[in-house]
């Protein structure tokens, strides 16, 4: 498995292109963000799982919510991963 970490500081990567080919897009959207959500629009064209992370407490959009096939509520980092893992173990529960 690989995973891809777009905005990671010295990479740079051609977002729209890539995201067709990816098997799902995990986005942590606690935050709004113009950016991530043109990237969601774009994993939802190609047809690409959206798995979404927020944080405990965080507003998340109605958009959001609606292209998401998954979400994942955590409380802190740990919990975050552990969840990720878990669904990842497991994508069809």
């Amino acid at each position: 498995m690989e995973i891809v970490l777009p905005h990671e500081e010295g990479v740079h990567h051609e977002t729209k292109q890539e995201i067709s080919s990816y098997d799902y897009m995990i986005a942590e959207v606690s935050c709004l963000s113009t950016g991530l959500g043109m990237e969601l629009g774009y994993a939802d064209m190609f047809d690409v799982p959206i798995i979404i992370a927020y944080k405990t407490d965080a507003e998340i959009s109605p958009f959001v919510r609606n292209v998401a096939v998954h979400e994942i509520e955590y409380k802190n980092s740990d919990e975050l991963l552990e969840k990720i893992k878990a669904f990842l173990d497991n994508p069809s529960r």
